[in-house]
């Protein structure tokens, strides 16, 4: 018998089930995972950016989870010795329009209270980086990257620490209610299937999440696109940015982006490229270079000096498609369908990272709360 069961153990889940393993120690509480190994999706396959929170309406959950979970993790990332930098990040604009567009993000992201922008001359970004071309920009402090992998092995070692069972190998198959608990039935590679009782289920199987919920039974899922990202690595430009530097972005697409990681290696992407068949592929380049190094010239004309090779892909779980308006994050309980304490995450891509620790505390405030 279980207090909470959580489903998959990437980002989102790990964050969670540390979350409330630490708040309520007396509780019993599950992590199981499909694969052999925590984190190996969407939440290791990304930029490992910490977003500040700029882009995103003012009433949608991806700017508030982004801005709490921001304030809370670089202090959990210092408290553990968790590697990352704030390293900044600039967005250019290289013609009157994107000026313009610059200047209408700026204005929204200050009514949001997103702390550390200010905008930029021409000059004041050649000499943050000289070898970026544009008309002027936008400076964001607050922003950083870190190691996502790091994160997520301190999460899951406090979960551990605090009590909780972690189970890798192990699939989410049927629930069914019995008074005020649901029967769950998990399938394990190991032990097969078997049959668990838990007061609360959360369900934050990232690119699963869809799926999982429909074949349960839950109402009006919504669609998951899954949205390929390919990422390029510069060779040869190591350290030749200190900052993070993105274009204008689109109404649904932050744009092909130059970032530096921790070692100061440069990568370019992700690109967005939405599959017909939602497959979790990762074996297969679907983008060409040579789109990566045009879209990127156009601020960074050095990067054609360099040899660019690919490097990775992500797929990230979109609620929405390329022709469609972008949409929020979906955090909702299943009470349409009879399962008010199935929570289920939707839709969880960036800024997911950086709002993965105010994740637990939003579940537990406006679901939880009042059925404890």
């Amino acid at each position: 018998m279980f207090d909470l069961v959580i489903i998959g153990a990437g980002v989102a889940g790990i964050s969670t089930a540390s979350y409330f393993a630490t708040k309520y120690r007396e509780w019993q509480i599950l992590l199981i995972e499909k694969t052999s190994h925590h984190g190996r999706g969407i939440s290791s396959r990304n930029s490992e950016v910490i977003h500040a929170g700029i882009y995103y309406p003012t009433n949608w959950l991806k700017s508030k989870l982004c801005l709490e979970g921001r304030k809370l993790l670089y202090p959990f990332l210092e408290k553990y010795s968790i590697p990352h930098k704030k390293t900044g990040k600039i967005i250019v604009a290289g013609n009157d329009q994107q000026e313009t567009t610059i200047e209408t993000i700026f204005s929204n992201a200050i009514k949001k209270n997103v702390d550390g922008l200010k905008l930029l001359t021409q000059d004041q970004v050649k000499t943050l980086e000289p070898d970026v071309q544009c008309k002027m920009g936008m400076y964001s402090s607050e922003s950083g990257i870190l190691s996502a992998d790091r994160y997520m092995d301190v999460l899951l070692s406090l979960f551990k620490e605090n009590g909780g069972y972690y189970l890798p190998e192990t699939e989410f198959k049927s629930i069914n209610n019995s008074g005020n608990k649901m029967n769950v039935t998990l399938h394990s590679k190991q032990d097969g299937e078997s049959q668990i009782e838990t007061k609360y289920l959360v369900n934050a199987a990232g690119l699963a999440a869809t799926k999982i919920s429909a074949n349960a039974g839950m109402a009006n899922v919504p669609n998951t696109h899954y949205c390929k990202g390919h990422y390029f690595k510069v060779h040869g430009a190591r350290n030749s940015f200190s900052h993070l530097v993105y274009p204008v972005p689109d109404k649904t697409y932050l744009g092909t982006h130059v970032t530096i990681d921790l070692k100061g290696e440069i990568k370019l992407g992700p690109d967005a490229v939405y599959l017909e068949k939602n497959c979790e592929d990762y074996s297969e380049f679907l983008s060409e270079k040579s789109s990566f190094i045009e879209s990127v010239k156009e601020f960074w004309p050095n990067v054609i000096n360099y040899q660019v090779e690919e490097d990775m892909i992500g797929i990230r779980p979109k609620l929405y498609s390329g022709d469609m308006d972008a949409k929020d994050f979906i955090i909702r309980d299943e009470a349409e369908a009879g399962y008010p304490n199935w929570i289920s995450m939707y839709g969880i891509e960036s800024p997911g990272l950086t709002a993965s620790m105010a994740f637990g505390p939003y579940i537990d405030q406006e679901f939880l709360s009042n059925t404890k």
